[in-house]
């Protein structure tokens, strides 16, 4: 596999599928130590223990389904950076309507002992529709 189809796998099906199932502990294994996770309306997260926290809580009261299709990725050794839409519908629990959701993610990436990690991430809203 190459560097852009592990990346691509990492980003496009691990990330949405363990988050999608809501999955806090495996999500945050795709993280390296060095981490500055950044979500829209939410303080940033510095390691993957504040990331857990922070996650356990939103999907503690949404429910979400997300697809993310990367449109820009650029290597550069064991550093990458990836620009990615994600879209899909978020619903307040317990019996919330599914809404719309569409966030623009950049992220950084670092090979750590042969592995893709992310260290750096931001999201910011797009519009919907």
């Amino acid at each position: 596999m190459t560097d852009e189809e592990a990346i691509r796998d990492l980003l496009e099906e691990q990330y949405a599928t363990r988050l999608n199932e809501a999955d806090v502990g495996a999500y945050v294994e795709l993280y390296d130590d060095d981490v500055v996770w950044g979500v829209p309306n939410l303080p940033d997260a510095k390691s993957r223990d504040q990331i857990g926290v922070l996650l356990g809580k939103i999907l503690s009261k949404v429910s979400q389904t997300v697809e993310v299709a990367v449109d820009d990725l650029l290597v550069d050794g064991d550093h990458a950076i990836a620009m990615a839409v994600a879209t899909g519908t978020a619903a307040r629990l317990p019996d919330g309507d599914p809404q719309p959701l569409a966030l623009r993610v950049m992220w950084a990436l670092r090979r750590v002992d042969g592995e893709w990690k992310i260290i750096r991430q931001v999201g910011t809203p797009k519009p919907t529709g």
